[in-house]
């Protein structure tokens, strides 16, 4: 749960703006290898 007082500290581009494509990567680097767990333990 995210409450008002929490600090979310995101990758920043040299520019200092969000690094959007860094974010989704990550996003979808982790997705994958959880999908391949879930896989895995469906298969036991």
């Amino acid at each position: 749960m995210i409450r008002k007082k929490d600090i979310i500290k995101l990758p920043i581009k040299a520019d200092g703006t969000p690094d959007f494509a860094y974010i989704e990567s990550y996003i979808q680097k982790t997705r994958t290898i959880a999908m391949e767990r879930i896989s895995i333990l469906q298969s036991l």
